[in-house]
């Protein structure tokens, strides 16, 4: 009898400090992300209680703002908002791709472009050289590009490949520009995985409808991190040494709008409108050996209690972030993952892909390929919070 009473004071007292901890857990966890009735009601008591540890971590990165307004968009309606929004820009435009292809999808998309600078609206365009090259007529194309530049847009080649001395090039022919953003009077960016092409337009619109993917439209105090990015990716296309002792008067002079200060004290942002999303902007460099994405990504996967989605038509993660997920998947997590399967565009990729799936599935992993169209978003949802 004794024992069973000292066993039930000592199941009460742990069962108050739980309750103690997931409410103390859960409050801490609302002051970083929000309070969202949606993200109560999806995480349990013991996701919660595990994020309160994992929140501080993951803002150590940085880049958070709280009161922004967050749209998400397939490719069915994607470059129909874009287009909106350039033509609706008053000040500034800046245009970041990897695939710039001067198809239907491409040519619409340089005519709001010149109507703009027709309006007094000052473009910079930054593409990458390999993803234009690769799709285009180089004549055709660069008649296109020099009108542009005619009329007053600062067009930018990332890493050109066919321009000498090689020696003198910060980098080498396989390091390549894949961000795709468009940032519009530095109020409004879209960014995601989209490029310029009529494979990301539906066919109901003129375009081949080939790619499934998701752009993401973002307005309020986050647009002032993503300037950031917009900076780095500036800097890095400077191929010269010479250019690059002024890269970053060169880079203020492209964008046209004051460098966001990379201290600390202005990495965190909150506004008046608190009750809006919480946005975190993460930057991944390898050539400077930034590694913020990723690190917060390992940290959110290692720290989940319910569920894992991940979506990757190129799912060929590291080792130390495989690992991560096997680990989590056998810990009881829901670990599901969509791929792109046989309708991937980088068939070398899909057979790497299908290398990891017996690991994966003998972890309890669950893994879908999607069929519908060439799969080309990349996106990751942790315990419905992160």
């Amino acid at each position: 009898l004794r024992q069973y009473s000292y066993r039930r004071c000592k199941l009460a007292i742990q069962l108050r400090m739980r309750n103690f901890a997931t409410i103390e857990g859960r409050e801490r966890v609302l002051e970083v992300f929000g309070n969202e009735r949606q993200r109560r009601n999806a995480a349990c008591e013991r996701t919660w209680a595990q994020w309160a540890n994992v929140a501080p971590r993951i803002m150590e990165a940085g880049g958070i703002s709280r009161g922004n307004k967050v749209t998400l968009y397939s490719c069915d309606e994607a470059l129909m908002k874009m287009w909106i929004a350039i033509d609706n820009a008053q000040k500034s435009i800046h245009l970041e791709t990897y695939i710039l292809r001067l198809d239907y999808a491409g040519r619409k998309t340089i005519d709001h472009l010149q109507r703009a600078l027709k309006r007094g609206v000052h473009v910079s365009l930054l593409y990458d050289s390999v993803g234009f090259n690769a799709s285009v007529k180089s004549v055709l194309s660069q008649s296109i590009l020099k009108s542009l530049r005619i009329n007053g847009a600062r067009v930018v080649e990332f890493n050109p490949i066919l321009r000498f001395p090689w020696e003198n090039r910060p980098h080498t022919i396989f390091q390549r520009n894949h961000r795709k953003m468009l940032m519009i009077d530095d109020s409004l960016i879209f960014c995601g995985g989209m490029n310029i092409s009529d494979d990301y337009l539906p066919r109901l619109h003129g375009g081949t409808g080939k790619f499934h993917d998701t752009q993401v439209c973002i307005e309020g105090p986050a647009v002032s991190h993503f300037q950031m990015v917009v900076h780095d990716s500036v800097r890095e296309a400077f191929w010269s040494q010479k250019a690059m002792e002024k890269v970053n008067k060169t880079a203020d002079e492209v964008l046209r709008s004051p460098k966001t200060s990379l201290k600390p004290k202005n990495r965190t942002i909150i506004s008046e409108k608190s009750r809006g999303v919480c946005v975190q902007v993460l930057m991944s460099n390898s050539w400077r050996n930034q590694w913020q994405l990723q690190n917060a990504l390992q940290d959110a996967i290692v720290f989940s209690a319910k569920r894992v989605y991940i979506t990757s038509p190129y799912f060929v993660p590291p080792k130390n972030l495989l690992d991560t997920i096997i680990s989590a998947a056998e810990r009881g997590v829901d670990v599901r993952i969509l791929t792109a399967g046989s309708r991937s565009d980088v068939r070398l990729a899909n057979y790497a892909c299908r290398h990891l799936y017996r690991k994966l599935i003998s972890s309890g992993a669950r893994i879908y390929e999607y069929q519908r169209a060439t799969l080309h978003t990349k996106s990751v949802s942790v315990d419905s919070i992160y």
